[in-house]
């Protein structure tokens, strides 16, 4: 199980960890022994796309109970008032969905959504990392200048699917790529 996992790999790193996940399945195993575990393997932060800024005030007073940052999201088409509130809200980071689409998908437009991030700084406090649509090092770059951070999931995910095995030099090797890019820029 999940949980298992992130013991094992908690054990090796202090890098923080950070969950994704839906909300219906946390609600199945238990709000309270969900953070629990969590507080116990020292994730250090929690995002549930599905859960609204609205219906999820008492899982951030939750999050916030075990020390655990409850990280929402902004996107290109969140309007000023709402990304204030989504700032106010969110602990940690906030991320940014940098395209509008399906994450995973080839979408072109990171350099126009760079420039919706740097107006979003404006209203945000918070670091922004942006996700969504960054696949390459060179989108990595593309985005960098708006954002505090890049979040790189699908390509990952997709790098671990197609050859299974030596997941850990593949993965070193995917992200130091990236890396290396965001560093020479």
């Amino acid at each position: 199980n999940i949980f298992g996992l992130l013991d094992h790999l908690r054990d090796r790193t202090e890098i923080p960890l950070v969950l994704m996940g839906y909300y219906n399945p946390i609600i199945a195993f238990g709000v309270e022994k969900f953070f629990e575990q969590c507080s116990s393997l020292g994730i250090d932060g929690i995002i549930v796309p599905d859960l609204t800024l609205e219906e999820g005030e008492s899982f951030r007073a939750g999050a916030r109970g075990s020390d655990i940052a409850a990280i929402l999201l902004a996107s290109p088409t969140t309007p000023p008032e709402r990304m204030a509130l989504l700032d106010r809200a969110t602990s940690g980071f906030l991320y940014y969905i940098s395209l509008t689409g399906v994450t995973g998908s080839t979408i072109h437009g990171l350099g126009e959504a760079a420039q919706t991030i740097r107006r979003a700084r404006g209203l945000v406090r918070h670091p922004i990392l942006a996700g969504f649509g960054i696949s390459t090092p060179a989108d990595a770059v593309t985005i960098a200048g708006g954002c505090d951070g890049v979040i790189i999931g699908s390509a990952l995910i997709k790098l671990l699917e197609d050859s299974p095995g030596s997941e850990v030099p593949r993965v070193t090797s995917f992200t130091q790529r990236f890396r290396t890019a965001l560093d020479e820029h």
